[in-house]
């Protein structure tokens, strides 16, 4: 990953554009929709530009960058459609310490601009490190049509709620409750009668879980088998996406944990390693556990955890690979 993809916090901060033409408008138009101050410098402004600049958008400056500009801008973009120029502003940016983008000009860049999905507050920036800009317009076409238009009201609704939903102790069914609003109730709900039907269904919601008996966790043991994560089977990716802990071999491939939960609790232990008192008491607390470690390797061991888990009433499967020579025993009843 050549660049990292962060979210900037532009608010009244300020964010420079080097031309006024037709190329500059796409970065203008794209800048204005953030809480921005947006300057722009150019001898020859297109008429977009003077219409933002009259309607008291953008300030206009009909000249040049210069070196004084530069002092406490977030961004500079480089727009002129002329080489020197962009070059000529790039510098005065990089001597100015401001991160710089020169349009179709990677490698002067010190950071580019993605496609994006607006779905204010979601946002979904999609990047492809300046090698497939087509491709980048495709995804982005596609997510605009999987994302309905309710997505962003639906989040702001919830950032109103959120207070309330930490009332719900567990994490795992806090993120239920969220999972449930976002993918089905909400929608409907907003569907049906706008924002008021919403929040209301989003309030019944939460009485709803808060009545809820607590459920018992789960330890789930994953064969990550070969180490390519296009092997796994669709549960074993839904598992390690919404694991609470995950425990892993030290030999465990890099690009299987890279489906895990970010916010999950990482273990590196050998399975021999692993103590039984700690799968119980993470049970007992209501969290998803995934273990991964090779069933072959080790099935002996999973299955003596297995049958002491299921006498304190903790759920626990072996979810074996495609390629686990122990699978058809496990298919047969171990799980």
């Amino acid at each position: 990953m050549r660049h990292f993809p962060i979210f900037l916090d532009l608010t009244d901060r300020r964010v420079l554009v080097s031309g006024a033409g037709d190329i500059a408008e796409p970065k203008i138009r794209l800048i204005l929709k953030t809480n921005a101050i947006v300057e722009v410098y150019g001898n020859e402004p297109s008429q977009q530009v003077r219409n933002w600049a009259n309607a008291g958008r953008i300030a206009l400056h009909g000249r040049p960058l210069q070196a004084s500009d530069l002092q406490g801008a977030a961004l500079l973009y480089c727009a002129n459609g002329r080489h020197e120029a962009d070059r000529d502003a790039a510098a005065l940016g990089e001597a100015g310490g401001v991160l710089v983008n020169v349009v179709d000009n990677l490698e002067d860049s010190n950071f580019i601009t993605p496609a994006i999905v607006d779905r204010d507050p979601v946002t979904v920036a999609i990047g492809t490190e300046g090698a497939a800009p087509v491709l980048a317009r495709q995804l982005k076409s596609d997510l605009e049509t999987r994302l309905p238009a309710a997505t962003g009201a639906l989040a702001e609704i919830a950032r109103s709620f959120r207070n309330r939903a930490a009332m719900i102790g567990s994490p795992r069914k806090r993120r239920e409750f969220w999972a449930r609003f976002f993918d089905r109730d909400g929608p409907k709900a907003w569907s049906d009668g706008g924002e008021a039907l919403a929040k209301d269904r989003l309030r019944s919601l939460l009485v709803e879980t808060l009545a809820e008996t607590p459920e018992m966790g789960s330890i789930q043991f994953v064969d990550p088998g070969s180490g390519d994560p296009d092997f796994l089977s669709v549960r074993a990716k839904r598992l390690l996406e919404a694991a609470d802990r995950i425990i892993h071999d030290p030999a465990t491939a890099p690009a299987i944990l890279e489906l895990g939960r970010r916010e999950a609790d990482y273990t590196v232990c050998r399975i021999e390693e692993v103590p039984e008192s700690n799968l119980v008491r993470h049970g007992l607390n209501g969290e998803l556990v995934v273990c991964l470690y090779s069933v072959d390797a080790a099935f002996a061991r999973m299955d003596a955890f297995r049958r002491h888990l299921e006498v304190c009433g903790i759920k626990c499967d072996i979810l074996a690979s495609a390629y686990a020579r122990a699978a058809p025993a496990i298919m047969e009843g171990a799980c």
